[in-house]
């Protein structure tokens, strides 16, 4: 079989790191109508349609997106560019994972909100980084 040279491995690359920044969007924020469910924003264990759920929702979806500010930012200083991509994504990965473990241990929303700022941090890194 024939090999795919560099323009074959980048393009893999690029659709590889598309699909996993969608998915990532994705993932935090389809759980919206779960969460104030269980933790019980609305004082019901049914409802999940209130004033309070709809602040604390924005606060979940908000703090995603300015993590990834953050993020993004942090990707685009001079000392981590010098280290290269492979360390942003490796600085990524973990974030996604720290991220990920305080929002499954989460006992309130702040700590959910930590975890989703931290799961933005890694995703904003992955978007520069990857592509």
């Amino acid at each position: 079989p024939p090999r795919c040279g560099l323009a074959g491995a980048v393009t893999s690359v690029a659709l590889i790191s598309s699909f996993l920044f969608g998915y990532s969007i994705c993932v935090l924020d389809t759980c919206g109508e779960l969460i104030p469910v269980v933790f019980e924003w609305c004082n019901s264990s049914w409802r999940y349609d209130c004033l309070a759920s709809r602040i604390c929702q924005s606060l979940m979806n908000g703090s995603v997106y300015l993590g990834a500010a953050l993020g993004a930012l942090a990707a685009g200083r001079p000392e981590l560019v010098a280290r290269g991509a492979r360390l942003q994504l490796c600085i990524s990965d973990v974030l996604f994972v720290l991220g990920a473990l305080c929002c499954c241990f989460a006992q309130g929303l702040q700590c959910l909100l930590l975890g989703r700022l931290v799961s933005g941090v890694g995703l904003g890194i992955s978007a520069i980084a990857a592509p």
